[in-house]
């Protein structure tokens, strides 16, 4: 039962093991909340598209007013092709009127034989021959006129459905318009709000951010502190240390500066002791320092040769460097063979620290300028005791 116990509380750790290794291997902003640049970016877009919608708007107006322009135009069209049917079907019905009273009048006073009583009343055959035709004349022109006008009455009939079926498109048209707008409506208001929203998100994520800037701020005047009187306490062991040693070898605080400081004042390269190491240099390190804070928040991109798009340590030191017009090696442990080695207690400002791995630009004040990390970029607010420090080197 002990052994199976033991099986599993062995496969319960290699379980929670492999969890955090999966864990931890997890991009970074998968997890990290929005950063005040993303919702900044987030509230711009929003407000573009606010912009868009607004310009759709008015454009979506704009046809608004011209299709109920138009409708109303063809409303009078309506109007007027109504007036005139009417007037043309008055006309025709008196036409006709009048058609009837003379074919009364005809029937009433016509004999059989109206034609040869013409013709016997005539005085000659032209006299009869122009009643023929007054008659005839009479009664084509009765019928061309009726023919007209009911002509014409069926063309404004037509003229009025045509404009009835353009009247009903445009009336279909300016519904969908005006559904249109009111869904342009809910979208802008939604937009407003998302903006609005933002807007709070933006705020709260700045006051977060200056929180956290300020914390930072007071870990790193503690840490600076902290650093600070372990120096204060390296200088007291190594100056008592002194006292009581008849020779003049100093290579016992050597060895204890590397445990309290981080620091191996042996360095991988130079001289055992490390001490006592200020050498000239042709460089002012004020200048470098003020340079390189130049490109503080720029990217940080590994095997990068840009201060402005990105670099990584070492490019960054080089980069640095060749400004001032002195050649560095490109990789961050091939710094201990070039220049001049500085003892820990000589460092000044534009000095190289070199770290396992990593180096660095001393900026004074016990702070180090360097392209930290990707997930920071290029820095200024580490203190130079970050790491154990390989070497320092003056160029």
């Amino acid at each position: 039962m002990r052994k199976i116990k033991n099986r599993r509380m062995k496969s319960v750790a290699a379980a929670i093991l492999v969890f955090a290794t999966v864990f931890s291997a997890l991009p970074t902003n998968v997890i990290a909340s929005p950063s005040v640049d993303d919702i900044q970016n987030q509230k711009e877009d929003i407000k573009d598209n606010i912009d868009s919608a607004n310009s759709e708007l008015v454009n979506l107006l704009s046809q608004i007013d011209e299709i109920s322009s138009a409708i109303s135009k063809k409303k009078a069209e309506i109007n007027e092709a109504n007036s005139n049917i009417v007037l043309m079907q008055q006309a025709v019905q008196k036409q006709r009127d009048t058609i009837k009273l003379r074919m009364k009048y005809t029937y009433e006073n016509e004999s059989e034989n109206s034609v040869l009583t013409m013709m016997l009343e005539s005085r000659n055959i032209a006299q009869f021959l122009n009643k023929v035709e007054y008659a005839s004349a009479i009664y084509k022109y009765d019928k061309n006129l009726l023919e007209t006008y009911e002509a014409t009455q069926k063309e404004l009939e037509d003229m009025k459905a045509d404009a009835e079926k353009d009247k009903a498109d445009m009336l279909a048209k300016q519904s969908e318009l005006s559904a249109a707008q009111s869904s342009l409506n809910a979208k802008i208001q939604k937009l407003k709000s998302d903006y609005a929203d933002a807007d709070a998100r933006l705020q709260a994520a700045k006051e977060e951010a200056a929180k956290k800037e300020k914390e930072r701020q007071e870990a790193m005047k503690r840490q600076q502190e902290a650093d600070r009187a372990k120096q204060l306490a390296k200088e007291s062991a190594n100056s008592s240390s002194g006292k009581n040693t008849s020779g003049g070898s100093s290579s016992g605080s050597s060895s204890g500066s590397s445990g309290d400081t981080g620091y191996d004042s042996g360095y991988s390269k130079g001289p055992a002791s490390g001490q006592g190491l200020d050498p000239s240099s042709s460089i002012d390190g004020g200048a470098l320092v003020a340079y390189a804070k130049q490109f503080v928040g720029n990217p940080y991109v590994w095997g990068g040769d840009s201060l402005t798009n990105g670099c990584d340590c070492s490019g960054f030191t080089k980069l640095v460097y060749a400004h001032f017009g002195v050649t560095t090696p490109r990789y961050s442990q091939s710094f201990l063979d070039w220049g001049k080695p500085v003892s820990y207690e000589c460092i000044k400002p534009g000095d190289v620290v070199v770290y396992p791995g990593h180096v660095a630009i001393y900026a004074g004040g016990g702070i180090i300028v360097e392209a930290q990390s990707p997930a920071t970029g290029i820095t200024n607010y580490r203190s130079v005791l970050c790491h154990n420090i390989n070497g320092i080197r003056r160029y």
